[in-house]
């Protein structure tokens, strides 16, 4: 059941656990009380979604570092229609110079040891949002024992002619978020959409794909360079990609906050998705 899958264990920050990392890549060190303050203040309660977007998120340099770092295609080792991917878990195996396999290497630290912690701390006051179907002692229980880790399926996106129909995400993440990567801000439409129900019938505690007629858009968060956007999942936190034809490649890191399957059990009874 956790084959793939790493446990965080080392690190706590108001009942969260995560890995202790380096929090510095080489020659680029974050304040991360500004950067704490930043995420903070971008929460954004609006349109029935609780989202951020932060732009800016990180120093100039290591920006521009990591565009000068992005794998070339051939270097990307999963591939789907539309979509070329490394994870975390492909990183060590993975066919790249050892600059590259470096940066990206260090990157993720940054973001399983700084970013996603503050997130946490950003989307847990919502919780109830995300159980609102759940009785009074399960979200109590939640709230006191939440645990997240570092799922080995996250990682760096190059996606052209790329869509997604709206949806939830998977019962075990509290919030998703995306490090867009863009080289300028020409095609600020190609960021992810934030949809709306029509109907209080259309919600879902777990992973669906629906019918874009069932939902409006209501928000775009924009493909900025350097950016940061993340969002809480609740039962109709439905969010997609429409169809279109990307003018230039679109590149993210993606990442969430996953939920430990000792936790997602208690709450929904089995973790059968990891």
């Amino acid at each position: 059941m956790l084959d793939g899958l790493r446990l965080g264990i080392g690190r706590k920050l108001d009942g969260m656990r995560y890995r202790r990392r380096d929090r510095h890549l080489s020659g680029f060190a974050l304040d991360e009380s500004v950067l704490r303050t930043r995420i903070l203040s971008a929460v954004t309660e609006r349109n029935g979604h609780v989202f951020l977007c932060v732009r800016d998120l990180l120093p100039a340099p290591l920006y521009e570092a990591a565009l000068a770092h992005w794998p070339i295609y051939e270097e990307l080792p999963q591939k789907t229609p539309g979509r070329a991917r490394l994870t975390l878990g492909q990183l060590g195996r993975a066919e790249l110079p050892p600059d590259v396999r470096a940066f990206w290497g260090g990157f993720m630290g940054l973001v399983n040891g700084t970013i996603k912690p503050l997130l946490a701390e950003a989307f847990l006051p919502y919780l109830d949002r995300k159980l609102d179907w759940a009785d009074g002692d399960i979200r109590d229980w939640a709230r006191a024992n939440i645990r997240f880790f570092d799922h080995l399926y996250e990682g760096l996106n190059e996606d052209w002619n790329f869509a997604i129909p709206p949806h939830v995400d998977q019962k075990y993440i509290l919030a998703s978020a995306l490090y867009y990567l863009p080289t300028d801000d020409r095609q600020m439409d190609m960021g992810t959409r934030l949809y709306r129900p029509k109907s209080r019938e259309t919600r879902t505690v777990d992973i669906e794909y629906i019918d874009p007629s069932l939902v409006e858009e209501c928000e775009v968060l924009p493909f900025a360079p350097n950016t940061l956007v993340a969002f809480l999942q609740s039962p109709v936190a439905f969010h997609g990609l429409p169809r279109r034809r990307f003018s230039r490649v679109r590149r993210s890191y993606q990442f969430n906050l996953v939920m430990t399957p000792d936790v997602v059990t208690r709450i929904y009874g089995d973790d059968s998705l990891y």
